[in-house]
């Protein structure tokens, strides 16, 4: 009898890692899950996992643990998850970082759709160009203007190489004829940190975390990515309207999760995201952090990734980005 409940043990020891997911998947969760997000605390994208994570936890009556893993653009944490067991217990909060990387010269070492299960786009984000006030610079041509005067004088911030921020700028370089130098950081908050210190002139940032400081004078928003002019900010005008076309960018929030997770957990946390959206006082949250909720089925957003992956690709192309070392 103790034989036979050895060799039964050995052979769950044996086979459990791969049983696992799909033995427990019906009853997800049943224990804490970890919600890896690849940014410093005060960015949109931890303020979008905390609020998921408040949500899950009341919706699947589990406790949601937010990690923040940052560094390299995102790149730091997206690795992580993606070398993570496939079991449902570890979650991807991230930007469209989780595209723009895969255009860096010097690599990072995932592929989205070899490596993660897509599970929803949770939201948008407003993007604007933020400038110091020390400058005295109130508009975009004034910016220009003064970044064509002194070439390479005027700093601007970014995640990293192979970020929105980094990109998103080189294309309004390529575009303006402009020469700014480029400073890196590991997201978002210390680029608004140095921002107000005039340690660095200018960056595009999200809208959640500097509109705060753009209320009270503390940096100056000159322009907006995107077509139209955001709902949250509609006094801030588009880039396209001041004259600097083909900048008709958007940045976003997805869910991810490592490849092989079972389909009906990948189901229930994209139903989870869903329904959250759906919800008013959740809505009502996200605004108050410059975000715009989604919520889409996975399917809706893996096509939704492979359009963004033909954009990055090809502003990266324009700005001759994967060519540098």
């Amino acid at each position: 009898m103790k034989r036979n409940l050895l060799n039964l043990f050995f052979l769950s020891a044996l086979f459990g890692l791969n049983a696992y997911p799909y033995v427990h998947a019906a009853d997800w969760p049943v224990r804490d899950v970890k919600i890896v997000v690849p940014y410093p605390p005060g960015s949109s994208n931890d303020a979008i996992g905390r609020f998921l994570a408040d949500g899950f936890q009341k919706k699947f009556g589990r406790t949601f643990i937010v990690e923040n893993k940052p560094g390299a653009s995102g790149s730091i944490g997206i690795n992580e998850v993606a070398r993570s067991k496939p079991d449902g217990y570890t979650i991807l909060v991230v930007s469209n970082s989780m595209v723009t990387n895969l255009v860096s010269p010097s690599g990072v070492g995932y592929e989205v759709f070899r490596d993660f299960e897509p599970v929803s786009l949770a939201g948008t984000m407003p993007i604007v160009l933020v400038v110091n006030p020390e400058l005295k610079i109130r508009t975009v041509d004034e910016f220009i203007a003064q970044a064509k005067a002194k070439p390479g004088h005027l700093k601007y911030g970014s995640s990293g190489e192979g970020s929105p921020h980094q990109l998103t700028m080189e294309l309004f370089k390529s575009i303006t004829g402009t020469d700014l130098l480029h400073v890196p950081y590991k997201g978002q908050a210390p680029i608004l940190v140095d921002l107000l210190a005039g340690r660095i002139d200018a960056a595009f940032v999200t809208l959640g975390p500097a509109v705060r400081f753009i209320k009270v004078g503390k940096l100056d928003a000159i322009g907006m990515l995107g077509s139209e002019r955001s709902k949250l900010a509609p006094d801030i005008p588009t880039l396209k309207e001041l004259g600097v076309k083909g900048m008709d960018l958007e940045w976003w929030l997805g869910v991810f999760v490592p490849k092989g997770t079972d389909q009906s957990i990948v189901k229930q946390i994209a139903e989870g995201v869903q329904d959250l959206s759906s919800q008013a006082a959740y809505a009502k949250a996200l605004e108050g952090a410059s975000i715009v909720p989604v919520g889409d089925r996975p399917e809706q957003f893996s096509s939704m990734l492979k359009r963004e992956i033909a954009v990055w690709k090809d502003v990266a192309g324009k700005i001759h980005f994967t060519e540098q070392k």
